[in-house]
């Protein structure tokens, strides 16, 4: 299982990526800008559809940026973006592709850090994304509270998350 969370750090560089035993990634970046990662979640509108857009340009950029993942991936697109979507987004926010031309299936979640991501959460992205079309399945939160059926849920999974 494979879950990118964005801690209350700064946003700039990638510093530290710590795998914990449950396979948990949790991020540290550190840089001397002045808007920490906290901030910019603040400055993120209050109404749910509107803030989870935003978060979802968020990981956008960091995803096109991070010296991690610029590297892995070649194109993103917003779900909206991407020119094979099938329809509305029912799940999958971001579409990656790798050099190979292998597509990963993203979601975000911009969740209080003092909130947990239920199974109820996750249900339609897991869904969506079991398709073969998709190679690999990344979910990014900006909490690393995930409940314990939804945990269940990601470690059986077929495809990686």
């Amino acid at each position: 299982m494979r879950v990118l969370i964005f801690c209350h750090r700064h946003l700039s560089y990638l510093d530290q990526v710590d795998i914990k035993q449950n396979g948990i990634i949790s991020i540290t970046m550190v840089d001397q800008k002045t808007d920490t990662f906290d901030d910019v979640l603040e400055s993120l509108p209050i109404d749910a559809n509107a803030r989870g857009s935003e978060f979802e340009k968020i990981c956008k950029w960091f995803l096109s940026n991070s010296p991690k993942y610029k590297n892995l991936l070649n194109r993103v697109w917003l779900w909206d973006e991407w020119p094979d979507r099938p329809g509305p987004d029912i799940g999958i926010d971001i579409v990656a592709e790798t050099p190979d031309g292998k597509l990963w299936a993203i979601q975000c979640k911009a969740y209080s850090s003092s909130l947990q991501i239920n199974k109820s959460d996750i249900d339609s992205f897991l869904s969506i994304s079991a398709s073969s079309q998709f190679s690999y399945r990344l979910l990014i939160s900006t909490t690393n509270l995930i409940g314990p059926n939804a945990e269940k849920t990601l470690r059986v999974q077929e495809k990686p998350i």
